[in-house]
C-alpha cells in the first residue's frame, strides 16, 4: 500500500472573532487532536477531490490502495470533483475510508458512528438541493429569470437548507463543533452565490446597481480571520472585493476575479486597507498580487525586485514567502517533460494516441494545450476566447482541447455539441497521468504552450481571455 503526505501549508488561529451577522459563523476552536487527517483509499475506481490552501487547490487523486494523509490544525473543506462538487468537513485526527457502491457512487466512511453520521449531511444536501458552489448561477440563466426573483431563489435555497439541517440534527448526534461550521458553510455559500459571477446575460450595470446595497450589508461578514480555512469564505470574499472595484469602473463592470486587468487589480491591492482587517485583508491582497504576477509570466523582464517590491506591503509571512517561491525565480521552475506512452489520449472516432505523438502531428506550429472538464465552470467559459485565439492566429497556431474528466462518457458527449471541428482529446487516467503529474496540474482550466519544434514556451500561460496570450504567442 502507497502512502503519500500532503501538507496544508497555512494554519490559521482560531481566536474567536466579534459575530457581526445574524448567527456566530467563526470557526470554532478544536480541542487537542491529532493534526493528521488520514484518507483511505478502497474503492475499486479512483476518485478526484481537492482542497485549497487559501493560494491556491490542491488535488487528492486516489487510485486503489492508496493511503494519503493532510497535516492540518484546523478543519479541511474537502470537494468532490463532481458536477456537484460534493463537499465533506474533514477534522484533524480522522481516519476517513473512500468506498464505492454498485453505482460507482463515491462514498465517504469513518468508524466513528457520529463521523458518519456527519460525512452523510453535506452531501445528502447536496442532492436534495443543489451544489454548495452553484456553476455561475447557469441554473438562474436556464430559467431566463430576472435578477429579483433570482435573488429570492437563493435566499429560499438557503432557508430550505437551514430548515434540512435543523431536521437531522433532532435526529442525529451531530457535534456542536460540526453543526457551527456547517452553518458557516451554508451562511457563506449564500453570499457566494449573490456575487459569484455569471455569463453575462443580464445587462451589466442592472447587476452592479441591484446588489449595491448588498454589498455594504454584507462588508460585516467580512471580517471573520477564523473563517480563511473555509473554501466559500475564500470564494465569496473575493467575488465581494471585486465588486468594489466594479462600483469605480462602472462601464466596464469585471464579472470574475481572475478576469481583472492589471489596473483593477493593483486598485483592489492598494486599496483593500479601506475594507478590510486582520489576515482577511492580506488575504485578499495576496491574491490580487498572485493575480498580477501570474499576468506577468512570459514577460521579457527582469521582475525579482518587483516581486519583492509587491510582496513587502503583505504582513502575513506565509503569503509573502508563497509568492516569493511561486514567482521570484520563474526560469527555475521550466519543464522539459512532453509526456510519456502512457499519457493516453483518446480521440474522438474513439481511436488512441500520446500527448508525444499528437503534438508531433502539430509540428512547425505554436500549440496552446486547453486542460478543462466539463464540471469546470470556468474551463468552460474561457473556450470561445481559444476558439476565437485560433481563428484570428490562422495557420501557425492550432489550440487542443484535452479533457480531464474522470468519466469518458462526460468528454463526449459534451464534445459532440462544443468541440465539434476541434481538436478534442480525453487523456486517459486524467489527474493521475504522468504529464499532468509532471507539470502538477492542481488546478482548471491550465494552458500550456508550445513551441513549434515541440518545447514548452510557457508551462502555465495565460488565460484565452487575457490579452498577454495573444501578445506571448505573437513574440514566438
Amino acid at each position: 500500500m502507497v502512502k503519500v503526505v500532503l501538507l496544508l501549508l497555512f494554519h490559521h488561529c482560531t481566536s474567536v472573532d466579534k459575530p457581526t451577522s445574524e448567527e456566530n459563523i467563526d470557526t470554532p476552536a478544536l480541542e487537542d487532536k491529532d493534526t493528521v487527517i488520514v484518507l483511505t483509499m478502497q474503492a475499486k475506481r479512483p476518485a478526484n477531490f481537492y482542497y485549497t490552501n487559501e493560494m491556491k487547490g490542491t488535488p487528492v487523486n486516489l487510485s486503489k490502495d492508496l493511503v494519503y494523509t493532510i497535516e492540518s490544525q484546523i478543519p479541511v473543506y474537502l470537494m468532490q470533483a463532481n458536477e456537484l462538487q460534493t463537499p465533506y468537513i474533514l477534522y484533524p485526527g480522522d481516519s476517513i475510508f473512500i468506498n464505492d457502491d454498485s453505482d460507482h457512487t463515491v462514498l465517504l466512511t469513518s468508524k466513528d458512528s457520529m463521523r458518519n453520521s456527519e460525512l452523510r449531511l453535506l452531501e445528502q444536501m447536496t442532492v436534495r438541493y443543489g451544489s454548495l458552489r452553484p456553476i455561475f448561477g447557469i441554473t438562474y440563466l436556464k430559467k431566463n429569470i430576472d435578477l429579483s426573483t433570482r435573488d429570492s431563489m437563493i435566499n429560499k435555497a438557503y432557508h430550505d437548507r437551514m430548515a434540512f439541517l435543523s431536521e437531522q440534527v433532532a435526529k442525529n448526534n451531530f457535534s456542536t463543533e460540526y453543526v457551527t461550521l456547517v452553518k458557516q458553510i451554508l451562511h457563506y455559500s449564500r453570499i457566494n452565490e449573490k456575487f459569484v459571477p455569471f455569463y453575462p446575460k443580464f445587462d451589466k450595470a442592472a447587476i452592479h446597481a441591484f446588489y449595491k446595497d448588498s454589498m455594504e450589508v454584507f462588508m460585516k461578514d467580512f471580517s471573520c480571520d477564523s473563517c480563511l480555512g473555509n473554501t466559500l469564505y475564500q470564494t465569496a470574499l473575493l467575488h465581494f472585493a471585486r465588486s468594489f472595484v466594479n462600483e469605480k469602473n462602472t462601464t466596464t463592470p469585471v464579472l470574475h476575479f481572475n478576469k481583472m486587468g492589471e489596473t483593477d487589480l493593483f486598485q483592489l491591492y492598494n486599496e483593500v486597507a479601506e475594507r478590510f482587517t486582520g489576515r482577511t485583508q492580506d488575504f485578499v491582497k495576496a491574491r490580487a498580487a498572485y493575480q498580477i504576477l501570474d499576468k506577468k509570466k512570459g514577460q521579457k523582464t527582469n521582475n525579482d525586485d518587483w516581486v519583492k517590491d509587491i510582496v513587502k506591503n503583505i504582513n502575513d509571512e506565509a503569503y509573502k514567502q508563497f509568492l516569493l517561491d511561486e514567482f521570484d525565480n520563474p526560469e527555475a521552475k521550466k519543464v522539459k517533460h512532453m509526456g510519456t506512452g502512457e499519457d493516453i489520449l483518446i480521440m474522438q472516432d474513439q481511436s488512441t494516441t500520446t500527448i508525444a505523438e499528437m503534438l508531433k502531428s502539430f509540428s512547425g506550429k505554436i500549440v496552446l494545450l486547453d486542460f478543462w472538464a466539463t464540471w469546470c465552470a470556468p474551463c468552460i467559459e474561457e473556450m470561445p476566447y481559444s476558439k476565437k485565439l485560433g481563428e484570428q492566429l490562422g495557420d501557425k497556431f492550432a489550440v487542443v482541447f484535452i479533457s480531464l474528466d474522470e468519466k469518458q462518457k462526460s468528454w463526449e458527449n459534451f464534445s459532440t455539441d462544443n468541440l465539434a471541428g476541434y481538436p478534442s482529446f480525453w487523456l486517459k487516467n486524467s489527474f493521475h497521468s504522468p504529464f499532468v503529474k509532471h507539470h502538477q496540474i492542481s488546478t482548471i482550466p491550465r494552458y500550456i504552450l508550445i513551441g513549434k519544434e515541440g518545447q514548452i514556451l510557457n508551462a502555465d500561460a495565460p488565460r484565452p481571455s487575457d490579452a498577454k496570450l495573444e501578445e506571448l504567442i505573437k513574440h514566438y
